[in-house]
């Protein structure tokens, strides 16, 4: 019985996908590759992304790059897998506001006349993108439990400039320019 890779995938929903995939000992040239997206296995009907071999390194579907040998006479095949902006847009969201979306993947690869899955694994849209989101849709539920951000505290972050001091008992740091800072305040 075939092993298959375990993959999970994370990208961003608003921006296209670029993957390299670097198969050791597996010789891909003139082979037939599918991969696709769906909400989980075995869901029937059409997937939610279909990615068939191209050629073309821009367009979206499975790219096989190179393949190159190495002194011990083992092929490594190095393949692109790209999904175009406009189809990551296009996915299902799930749960509030800013949760994450796990949709399903796999990759089928023919050879010697039959089908093989190389990888599967979890497709992961995470939901923290800002810079495109106006597509996303407004009527879902607000998220709950994010406290309030606080307007007195600030993090200053050098700790090569802040030497603790024995003698300052009240939890103090103070810096090469003599400024004491509160910690906690």
């Amino acid at each position: 019985m075939p092993h298959t890779a375990y993959l999970p995938i994370i990208v961003d929903r608003y921006a296209a996908v670029v993957r390299h995939i670097f198969l050791f000992g597996l010789d891909l040239t003139g082979r037939d590759m599918r991969a696709q997206v769906r909400l989980y296995g075995d869901v029937p009907g059409p997937p939610l992304i279909d990615l068939l071999p191209v050629s073309n390194g821009n367009a979206q579907g499975l790219r096989l790059v190179e393949v190159s040998i190495d002194d011990a006479g083992v092929p490594t095949s190095h393949v692109e897998m790209v999904i175009n902006e406009t189809t990551m847009e296009g996915l299902p969201y799930a749960g509030e506001i800013g949760d994450v979306t796990t949709l399903a993947w796999d990759w089928q690869v023919t050879i010697a006349g039959r089908k093989r899955r190389l990888a599967k694994g979890e497709f992961q849209i995470t939901g923290d993108g800002v810079t495109g989101a106006e597509v996303a849709p407004a009527n879902r539920i607000q998220p709950y439990g994010i406290p309030p951000a606080s307007r007195r505290r600030r993090m200053v972050v050098r700790p090569h400039d802040f030497r603790r001091r024995a003698s300052d008992r009240r939890n103090r740091w103070r810096g090469p320019d003599r400024t004491v800072r509160q910690e906690g305040r």
